[in-house]
């Protein structure tokens, strides 16, 4: 029960490339999943939807009282917010490049509990 306070919360590559096949044990989901819900949207309409989510959706109202230099600050925070968004899900694509969520990335590099702590924040 006390075992997740010994060990460090942040593996390193070499743990984490120390995971063999036989030892990787996919979530149930991984296989459940795949087999209940068809590919309907594609890798450019996921995108579109990210963008139109977190830009459109909230900071319409905003930007139109912000006038010009409101487009200024949403395509800094374009390039402050996505750029890390991108260099991360490309690490964990290249790690774990079985199909993943954020859920599914952190509960194979880091563990159960910090995967319920990224899931749920999210």
């Amino acid at each position: 029960m006390e075992r997740w306070r010994e060990q460090s919360m942040a593996a390193t590559n070499q743990q984490v490339s120390q995971v063999t096949h036989e030892e990787y044990k996919p979530l149930l989901s991984e296989s459940y999943v795949p087999l209940t819900m068809p590919k309907i949207l594609g890798a450019r309409d996921m995108t579109v939807t990210f963008i139109v989510s977190i830009f459109l959706a909230t900071t319409a109202t905003t930007a139109v009282i912000g006038g010009p230099a409101a487009i200024t600050y949403l395509l800094l925070a374009c390039i402050v917010f996505f750029i890390p968004c991108i260099v991360a899900t490309m690490q964990l694509g290249l790690m774990f490049p079985h199909e993943g969520s954020l859920y599914n990335w952190t509960h194979h590099a880091i563990g159960g509990r910090s995967s319920f702590f990224a899931g749920f924040c999210a």
